[in-house]
Formats: C-alpha cells, structure tokens, sequence
C-alpha cells in the first residue's frame, strides 16, 4: 500500500473525484445542515494568488482524501504566515491514510513559510479507527498538536 501526500492544483484533483469525496465529507460531517455549495471558482481565483492550497491524499495513484488551506499572512505578528485548514477528509474506508496526511502536513506547510498553522475539529465526529472512536481532535494531540484557542459558531439565518 503506497500512501502518498503532496500539494496538487485543485483542477488536477477535481479531475480525479475531488467533488465526489467532497460529497462524503458533508454527509458524514455536516451538523449544521448548510447546503454543499462549494466555491470552486473562488478557489481557483485565491490558488492562483498564492493563498489556497491544497494537498492530495492518493492511495495507489487513486484520490482518497484531501486538507485544504487558506495562507495568509497575520495581521497581529507582521511578517509571519499562518495557515487556516478549511477542510480535511479521508474517506471512511481509508482512515489510516490520515495519520499519514497528518504527518505530513507540518513538514509541508513549513516548506511554504508558514509558521503557525489552525486546524477545527468537530467534537461529533468520530473517525472510526480504533476502539474508542477518536475524533480528529484526539488524533491532532497524539501527533502534537495543541490545543490553541475553542471556536463557538453561530448560525445566522436569513
């Protein structure tokens, strides 16, 4: 089993099912029942600018999960690049390929200058490896992570 974890052009991994695994992600994850509408030409737009990135997680050649990220850089510590991750996910049958992609993503982000890097958690979630059912939040402490500040959301409707 060859795991492989790289940045790729978002075209490229729309090509090979980037959509369809987004579609399990939603279903799996999505507690606040917003519809899937995601802004692929606004991706577009800010990977050409330098601050989306994306990172292809590939099993034998074939897509099977992905983190994206916006990098930008802090307005409280001039000169310093951070990374938000949008949206991670490795498909359900492949979990173990996470770890891998989690390993990596310290490494890759470095590579790119930034020096601190954010990633949500949904506590609901479970990823179903193990016998506990750890959350990605389990998962990001065991490979060093910390946790750095909670984020409340509101839904505003209307």
């Amino acid at each position: 089993m060859s795991i492989e974890v790289a940045w790729e052009k978002l075209d490229d991994l729309l090509a090979d099912g980037l959509d369809e695994l987004s579609i399990g992600h939603w279903e799996e994850a999505e507690n606040d029942h917003l519809p899937l509408e995601i802004d692929w030409p606004g991706a577009r737009v800010l990977e050409r600018q330098g601050t989306f990135k994306i990172a292809g997680v590939r099993k034998n050649g074939v897509l099977i999960g992905y983190a994206y990220f916006i990098i930008s850089a802090s307005l409280q510590h001039k000169g310093t690049l951070q990374a938000w991750c949008e949206a991670i996910y490795v498909d359900a049958d492949h979990r173990g390929a996470g770890v891998v992609l989690l390993r990596a993503l310290p490494r890759m982000l470095k590579a790119l200058g930034v020096r601190r890097a954010f990633m949500a958690a949904k506590p609901h979630v479970a990823l179903r490896i193990g016998e506990k059912g750890a959350t990605l939040g389990d998962l990001l402490v065991a490979l060093r992570w910390s946790l750095f500040e909670t984020v409340y959301a509101i839904r505003l409707k209307g």
